[in-house]
């Protein structure tokens, strides 16, 4: 067993790492010499956003605010909610979703789910061509639009 002491590597971190500030106390950035210990812990992998509760509308909100205010950041927690937005207009389609094991909630009802992602995108400002999600929408839609899957 190999036993690592934290303080001495911060300190490390403060010897070795000559950038800012910022990138020194940044969430998401990890140094090497910490990701040599377990490199897989370290590498990004799918994030599960579910299931829904009662906490989940504040932390979409802070997400999306993240993304608008750094220009730098990607956008993908806000392509999720607006791709999300546009699946979800009623408690019918979330009893759906949740049918096929979609999405999971702990919210009281499929209405208060509805409603959490119908609200959360009213006031932002997004291009929905600039989204990983842009060609799977198209897809959805055509899928929609054709008549005997409607």
């Amino acid at each position: 067993m190999r036993v690592i002491s934290i303080t001495d590597k911060l300190e490390q971190a403060r010897r070795d790492d000559d950038t800012t500030i910022w990138g020194k106390l940044c969430i998401y950035r990890v140094p090497y010499y910490l990701q040599e210990n377990d490199n897989k812990s370290y590498f990004p992998q799918t994030v599960s956003l579910g299931p829904y509760h009662h906490g989940t509308k504040s932390l979409f909100l802070n997400l999306i605010a993240f993304e608008q205010c750094h220009i730098d950041s990607r956008n993908d927690i806000t392509s999720y909610i607006i791709f999300m937005d546009n699946l979800i207009d009623s408690p019918e389609d979330v009893s759906y979703l949740h049918y096929c094991g979609i999405i999971e909630h702990w919210l009281g009802s499929d209405s208060e789910v509805a409603n959490l992602f119908n609200r959360l995108c009213e006031e932002v400002v997004f291009d929905t061509e600039d989204s990983y999600l842009s060609r799977l929408s198209v897809e959805v839609n055509r899928y929609y639009n054709q008549k005997w899957n409607a």
